[in-house]
């Protein structure tokens, strides 16, 4: 029998952390990181386990969470609070969406997403950012078929750090 996927926060294991921001800056190479220089590389790998390190403290957000299996890291999500020029109202966003190749479609990437979801479900209901406005948003060049069939809509379309894609959001009270 397999063993189940379980879905923690990341800051219960916190020595997962180097191999999460493993996975993620290669994700990044892999999908953008054509001609990028060596240099850029390194800053970009330092610069991802420091943010990384701020989903372990006790605050609503960041934050992270992690399948696994038999004390293994399988996956990962995170939601974050972001705002730039391009963003100027604070937003809670989900990012950081990554499965193992071998552990893909078999709904971990779901199950991650409904615990991203409840968890800032319950942190609009208990009014613990400010100011929330009840929607997430995430940012994607090629998955937006992939959210929209879990209940994203597409915002608009946007440029965000050089890549255009669209902006989705999720509305927290259209679900219970």
């Amino acid at each position: 029998m397999t063993p189940p996927i379980r879905i923690s926060n990341l800051r219960d294991y916190p020595e997962w952390l180097t191999q999460v921001s493993q996975w993620l800056h290669s994700e990044w190479m892999a999908r953008y990181g054509e001609g990028v220089s060596a240099q850029a590389v390194d800053i970009d790998r330092r610069a991802r386990l420091e943010s990384l390190r701020k989903h372990l403290e006790p605050n609503a957000l960041p934050v992270s969470f992690v399948a696994h299996q038999n004390e293994q890291p399988v996956g990962v999500v995170s939601l974050v609070r972001y705002q730039s020029e391009q963003v100027p109202n604070p937003a809670v966003w989900l990012t950081n969406l990554f499965v193992l190749p071998n552990y893909r479609k078999h709904g971990i990437g779901q199950s991650l997403l409904v615990s991203a979801q409840t968890y800032a479900k319950n942190m609009e209901r208990g009014n613990k950012v400010v100011p929330f406005n009840a929607k997430l948003q995430l940012f994607t060049h090629d998955l937006a078929a992939y959210y929209g069939e879990r209940g994203w809509k597409k915002n608009r379309v946007s440029i965000l750090h050089g890549l255009r894609g669209d902006i989705m959001e999720f509305d927290l009270r259209s679900r219970s």
